[in-house]
């Protein structure tokens, strides 16, 4: 099911999986997704860092379980680039990587009012990541570096609210549809948000996501 507001850059999209072979439960996910700033108002200074960094390839906010491997119940913000195979090892590919991150990572903090700390660098070698936050390859695939920092966890249901402030206009929280879905669906204490910036070659697909 998909509805669109007069908005031509802004979908919302619902998803209902059944899972009939293993466990039988039924997961519910609302992604709210545009292209343009007008619509997720990032700030202007982190909209003009991203847009003239060529290094960036995803910005990840999310409050699941295990962003990546042996992190728990921790919001995670990961700032994600691509690994040049080709260029040095694993210390120097993990230091140019966490140089880019800090880069960035208070003003993310300041937008999304956010205190997260470094906690490490994380390479993917494998697409779990992606597959456990239903990102684009491209985010958090395999060779990808992921830069993590991390703060105490917050509830889906004050994280989404607190995101969907700062970033919506009032016309699009205020015009029910799949918005209103995803605010109830955001109380269940076993839902999870994730939130992400994928920078393009003229613009950035954003995406809103919760389960």
């Amino acid at each position: 099911m998909q509805s669109k507001l007069r908005l031509a850059t802004y979908h919302e999209v619902a998803q209902v999986i059944v899972d009939q072979k293993i466990s039988n439960n039924v997961t519910a996910s609302i992604s709210l997704q545009t292209t343009s700033i007008q619509e997720f108002q990032i700030p202007h200074e982190l909209d003009a860092k991203i847009r003239n960094s060529t290094d960036i390839v995803g910005i990840i906010i999310t409050n699941e379980n295990q962003c990546v491997l042996g992190i728990h119940d921790q919001i995670c913000v990961m700032i994600n680039t691509k690994r040049e195979s080709s260029k040095g090892g694993i210390i120097e590919a993990q230091d140019k990587a966490r140089e880019i991150g800090d880069r960035y990572i208070d003003d993310i903090n300041s937008a999304f009012s956010l205190n997260t700390k470094f906690h490490s660098v994380f390479i993917h070698y494998e697409d779990s990541s992606n597959e456990a936050l239903e990102t684009s390859g491209q985010v958090s695939g395999a060779g990808t570096i992921s830069t993590v920092y991390t703060a105490q966890v917050q509830s889906t249901d004050y994280m989404f609210n607190k995101i969907s402030a700062t970033l919506m206009p009032a016309q699009i929280r205020s015009m029910g549809g799949f918005f209103e879905v995803a605010q109830k669906l955001a109380k269940d204490d076993n839902s999870r948000m994730t939130f992400t910036i994928l920078p393009r070659e003229h613009d950035y697909v954003m995406r809103a996501q919760g389960i």
